[in-house]
């Protein structure tokens, strides 16, 4: 996972950074820093060279609004105890999923009611977008970034639908360039500084990845067009 804050020993609120940071999970659901990918990308990456993973853009970027509850969980053995945050609500602004029972898992679907929801005017309910892609430098797998940030999420919306009609709705095979950019906001007038996450590409380069993965497609639709009609061995040996 990529990973754009960081939690103070102890929990709380994670603090803001400045730059990408590689996470993955130790144990159960906890989450520490990958050191072997964070040295490959130069330590504290601002921007960094990724390749898009599906041609549906909301499968790249999946967004949704989604309020969060802190519990508390523990191992009776070791005596350790940790924070953890539990999906309670999730929607898309017209209807929503609410949690019923912890111990079960269901969840009631009620009708979202987005600006006017008291969990949002108590900022406890914000957008929550999962992007993923694939960062060649580390290897083949896939990596998931997760970002609450309307300027995040706008600005990447809006760069793949740029990348789209670019390519004629290609996105999966597409390289572009992840970065995280300082920004200027002001709620209620007092100046703030925010991290951005945007996406940066070179139209020659994303053209000429187009034209590769068409023809890519195309040569493996033709290799499956002969192997359905090819003969089986008993009509071989017949």
């Amino acid at each position: 996972r990529l990973s754009i804050g960081m939690k103070p020993e102890g929990g709380g609120y994670p603090t803001k950074l400045d730059h990408f940071r590689f996470i993955r999970k130790s144990g159960y659901k906890q989450w520490v820093e990958d050191v072997s990918a964070n040295e490959t990308l130069g330590g504290k990456p601002a921007s960094i060279r990724v390749i898009l993973c599906n041609d549906i853009p909301e499968k790249v970027l999946n967004s949704q609004l989604a309020s969060f509850r802190s519990i508390t969980e523990s191992d009776e053995p070791s005596g350790k105890s940790w924070q953890r945050q539990v999906l309670y609500c999730y929607g898309d602004g017209e209807t929503a999923y609410r949690l019923k029972s912890r111990e079960s898992g269901e969840r009631e679907r009620i009708e979202c009611p987005n600006r006017e929801c008291p969990l949002q005017a108590a900022k406890k309910c914000k957008p929550a977008a999962n992007l993923y892609f694939q960062v060649p430098e580390i290897g083949g797998g896939m990596v998931e970034l997760i970002t609450s940030s309307w300027n995040s999420i706008g600005a990447i919306e809006d760069k793949l639908e740029e990348i789209s009609g670019i390519t004629g709705g290609i996105l999966a095979g597409i390289p572009v360039t992840l970065t995280l950019k300082a920004d200027v906001a002001r709620p209620q007038g007092a100046q703030v500084t925010i991290f951005v996450v945007d996406i940066e590409y070179d139209i020659r380069e994303v053209m000429a990845a187009a034209v590769q993965m068409k023809d890519l497609r195309s040569l493996s639709a033709t290799h499956g067009r002969h192997a359905a009609s090819a003969p089986s061995i008993d009509e071989w040996t017949d």
